[in-house]
């Protein structure tokens, strides 16, 4: 009897886990870490939702989409500099390419970039003007949601 209370308790942890685990959009392990992501979501002029990771530490910037072996055409990740400046991104890490966006304080698209393949790396691609964020989306997102320079976001 007692065998199969610890059987059946086994089981249940790890069914609860493994469910745990996929419910879990905003935590991705990179090196044996655990990293939590705050999450906002954009509208597009089309009212289109993306789900953008926050990269608002110094170590979710440096590791950027380099810490997901993917991620849904619906979603990105967003940079968030002390001040507005040049960014400049980079491919180092990156398992798939990337379209980038760099917007202005009012979520407007300054410049893009679509397409960066990890293979550039280490060009860095910088923006023509200087920018207060950077919204990095998978490949085709500049075209999914039909961006271009003056297109505009909001924040849901």
């Amino acid at each position: 009897m007692m065998h199969r209370f610890i059987l059946f308790f086994v089981v249940t942890v790890l069914i609860v886990g493994a469910f745990l685990s996929l419910k879990s959009e905003d935590m991705r392990t990179e090196k044996g870490r655990d990293i939590t992501y705050e999450t906002r979501v954009f509208k597009t002029e089309k009212g289109e939702s993306i789900k953008a990771y926050v990269a608002d530490t110094e170590l979710k910037t440096t590791l950027g989409l380099g810490a997901f072996t993917a991620i849904a055409p619906d979603q990105g990740m967003l940079f968030i500099p002390p001040e507005p400046d040049f960014l400049g991104i980079w491919m180092e890490g990156m398992q798939f390419p990337i379209d980038i966006v760099w917007l202005n304080e009012a979520y407007g698209v300054l410049d893009l970039r679509e397409n960066i393949s990890p293979d550039t790396y280490p060009e860095i691609f910088y923006p023509a003007t200087a920018a207060h964020y950077v919204l990095e989306l998978p490949a085709g997102g500049v075209a999914r949601y039909a961006l271009a320079v003056g297109s505009t976001f909001s924040l849901r």
